[in-house]
């Protein structure tokens, strides 16, 4: 059960919202984000949970949308899936 973020996607979709845009105006938008922050998402970096889920709101995107590998049915979880 593991999957994996689609950081060039993210980047990508960062990139192209923001345009011509300044890293430390978008920084400003998004709370708790800094500027450098944003600058190491554009380079491939894997943000942290809590700054993934600003910018894919942010974005007006699904988490999902970045997020590869199987899917869980929460009805059908087993006690193996959660280890």
């Amino acid at each position: 059960m593991t999957g994996s973020l689609n950081t060039q996607l993210l980047s990508s979709m960062i990139k192209n919202k923001r345009r011509s845009r300044g890293l430390r105006e978008i920084a400003a938008e998004i709370e708790n984000i800094s500027a450098a922050t944003l600058s190491r998402i554009e380079q491939g970096s894997l943000p942290d949970v809590e700054t993934f889920i600003q910018l894919c709101s942010w974005l007006e995107v699904s988490t999902d949308k970045f997020i590869s590998g199987p899917k869980l049915d929460s009805h059908n979880l087993t006690e193996q899936d959660l280890l």
